[in-house]
């Protein structure tokens, strides 16, 4: 195909221990999933996409995630194990001329296996170190003839923590215990027309979840000068208090509330396809939820500071989608349809705090009724907040190719969109110490040290835009297996709008994303499929970049234009088959991304006593600049009915920053992660294999955050160890 996309099957997927979308990035190094928690977690494609941060109930996703053709308008719905897999596709740059939602990084579009009418019983069980065990299982079968079938496929993943509390006697924390489960009915109504119908539910629990300390930051840049009020500051206000270990790879937490997060997420969705003369009519029509529950330790400190801390979130949405599509073959070959989405997203805070609180955050003094007033104004005093998201998306999209000849081909197509955000944000004061028998001037001071802390707030904000995009493709075969192509798109994302306790000099809306796309490339297969080439050079540049940001002084979130941002590289990526039984694959990314223009970014914590930092011209934060992938297997045959088989993969990304602001305290070093299998098939239907993850057991960061309060704290995620697992595969068919 002349555009850029990575296929992953199924079965490849299996054999590399692949659960999860954020685990793709193994394989496909121009895509990156990061976060700290699966509500937070940034998708992107060539630096593109939702940059690094907390996300914002008030942003668009760049990078689309679609499982079955539906939109999943949340990352975090995407963040279950992913069960019976047919092939996952990454594409990469603005899509939407063809389906679904217009987005601006790319997409990735997962395809579950269909029923059929072939019976089938297929069982997949682990069990690995860490207390670590997975069990997967599938079954199709046919109920009347061939009109009628059924799938039904679940897993479930368990594992023990890789950190401890050391508050808390060294309890582990960071487990992970995950549910998922699908079912699926295939009718055929008469010759040519199907009806698909499809269900799932997915549960996840995190006990404990939460970074580690990684360092301080006691000095500002870069002059040198002591930061005031610092971490260390802080802490030492408190006799006895346990000074935390800075080695993130001690894999040591230090909680005194245990932190958790239970995510629930389902739905359903009917797929009709039906010919209308030549051509094909598709409809997809579906409804999903997602609930995200989690109770946090808000302070990063063994201290009752903070007593809560978090967000619950429930997210409702409604698709559809209808497709009309030509045979193919044809001089001119077009797709045409519509696109709806309507999303409701509820989400209610609460900020607390406890009897620690006056001393850690604002320190001692030597007068008793001072002390006292800050015992009464903040111990217990406590802040909820209602927010609400009402998003309408509307579309019409075309694509259509014109071959003009056998060889050279134009395809061009085309999206209007219009989108409307509703929103609106309410926070009051829940509770507070009693004051009224204070005297007015106590009273005043209490109220002014409450309200520094945050207080009653509440405004609407909307957005209202549509706009056209699209793209315009050439392609010419040099041969039948060499294929070059040139790409122009324009893409475009609607407005954000901030839907938190923001300032008055915050702006609540933010312009829309407008991006120009350009791309050329080659895809060559050798005429033995003894080896294949896929490359490509592109350059992106945004305007209006949107990104979320964060306030450290008010302990939150908003949305800004961020200026320009410009993405530019070169991918290659090939497969190389030179002996029977033995097959190898490697890809390799380099990209250059720099924010252009970001004159007006809040500053680093080592720079923080700025009001404003220019960052044009610097590294686009969560884009390493080098992404390798690569990996080889080779089989034997054993005997008549057996197969030995080994493989070994490694992936390597070069460093990046994980904070939007780009604090030399989030820079995560590059890093390399070597995977192997070993394992035997006997017949088509026993499957045993030895497997390791990060073999070699690299110590790596994930990602790094920074603490609350501006204290000068960073703390991170430091990434899986070395895990060594059994798995035992059978089928039945």
């Amino acid at each position: 195909m002349p555009i850029s996309l990575s296929v992953f099957g199924g079965d490849f997927i299996e054999k590399q221990n692949l659960h999860t979308i954020d685990q793709l990035q193994r394989l496909a190094p121009s895509l990156m999933v990061i976060g700290n928690n699966p509500r937070n977690m940034n998708i992107n494609i060539r630096g593109l996409g939702t940059n690094i941060g907390m996300t914002s109930d008030g942003l668009d996703n760049g990078v689309g995630v679609y499982i079955d053709d539906v939109y999943y308008a949340r990352t975090g719905q995407a963040m279950f194990d992913l069960v019976d897999l047919e092939r996952i596709e990454v594409l990469r740059g603005p899509q939407g001329t063809l389906f679904g939602k217009n987005t601006t990084g790319g997409a990735i579009s997962v395809y579950t296996r269909k029923p059929d009418f072939t019976p089938e019983l297929k069982i997949d069980t682990s069990v690995a170190n860490y207390g670590y065990y997975q069990v997967r299982a599938s079954a199709n079968a046919p109920l009347i003839d061939d009109r009628l079938a059924a799938r039904v496929s679940a897993a479930k993943t368990t594992h023990d923590g890789y950190v401890k509390n050391a508050f808390l006697d060294n309890k582990k924390i960071n487990d992970y215990d995950n549910f998922s489960v699908r079912g699926q009915v295939l009718a055929k109504i008469g010759d040519d027309t199907t009806l698909h119908l499809s269900a799932d539910y997915g549960e996840q629990e995190e006990n404990g979840f939460a970074p580690v300390p990684v360092s301080l930051v006691s000095q500002y840049l870069p002059d040198g000068s002591v930061r005031p009020n610092s971490y260390l500051d802080r802490v030492s206000r408190f006799p006895g208090y346990t000074q935390p270990n800075f080695d993130p790879f001690k894999r040591k937490a230090y909680l005194n509330t245990l932190a958790q997060v239970k995510m629930t997420e389902g739905g359903g969705s009917v797929r009709l396809e039906t010919p209308i003369g030549s051509n094909t009519l598709t409809s997809i029509t579906a409804y999903r939820f997602w609930d995200w529950d989690p109770r946090n330790d808000g302070d990063t400190v063994t201290l009752d500071v903070m007593t809560a801390a978090q967000a619950v979130s429930e997210q409702r949405q409604f698709t559809q989608e209808i497709r009309l599509a030509s045979p193919g073959d044809e001089t001119i070959d077009y797709v045409v349809g519509v696109f709806y989405l309507d999303q409701r997203l509820d989400s209610d805070s609460i900020t607390a705090y406890g009897p620690d609180a006056p001393t850690f955050l604002l320190g001692t003094t030597a007068d008793p009724v001072v002390e006292n007033l800050r015992q009464i104004a903040l111990n217990g005093y406590a802040l909820t907040s209602e927010s609400e998201l009402d998003l309408k998306s509307y579309a019409a999209f075309g694509q259509a190719t014109w071959n003009i000849s056998d060889a050279l081909s134009l395809t061009g197509g085309l999206r209007y969109t219009d989108e409307k955000k509703r929103g609106t944000f309410d926070q009051i004061v829940a509770a507070g110490s009693d004051i009224s028998g204070l005297g007015r001037d106590d009273q005043d001071f209490v109220l002014a040290l409450r309200s520094s802390f945050g207080g009653a707030n509440a405004y609407p904000a909307s957005t209202d835009e549509n706009e056209i995009s699209g793209s315009l493709n050439l392609s010419y075969k040099i041969t039948d297996d060499a294929l070059v192509y040139a790409t122009y798109a324009r893409g475009f994302k609607s407005g954000g709008i901030t839907l938190t306790n923001i300032g008055p000099q915050v702006p609540k809306v933010i312009d829309p994303e407008s991006i120009d796309h350009f791309e050329i490339g080659l895809k060559f297969s050798a005429p033995s499929r003894l080896w294949s080439l896929n490359t490509a050079v592109f350059r992106t540049t945004v305007n209006d970049y949107q990104a979320t940001l964060f306030d450290l002084d008010r302990i939150t979130t908003y949305v800004s234009n961020a200026g320009k941002v410009r993405s530019q590289g070169i991918e290659v990526e090939g497969t190389f088959s030179p002996l029977d039984g033995l097959s190898t694959y490697a890809s390799v990314t380099y990209l250059d991304a720099e924010y252009s223009s970001f004159k007006n970014a809040p500053c680093a914590i080592e720079y923080f006593p700025r009001q404003s930092c220019d960052l044009s011209g610097e590294q686009l934060s969560g884009t390493p600049e080098w992404a390798v992938s690569t990996g080889a297997e080779y089989r034997h045959n054993v005997g008549d009915s057996s197969e030995l088989y080994v493989g070994i993969d490694y992936s390597y990304r070069s460093e990046i920053f994980t904070l939007a602001n780009n604090a030399p305290s989030s820079l995560v070093a590059g890093y390399g992660l070597v995977n192997a299998r070993l394992g035997v098939l006997f017949g088509d239907n026993l499957e045993l294999s030895l497997w390791s993850k990060n073999l070699l057991d690299k110590e790596y960061l994930s990602s790094v955050v920074a603490g609350g309060f501006n204290t000068g704290l960073t703390s991170g995620f430091p990434g899986e160890p070395r895990t060594i697992g059994l798995s035992a595969r059978w089928s039945y068919n």
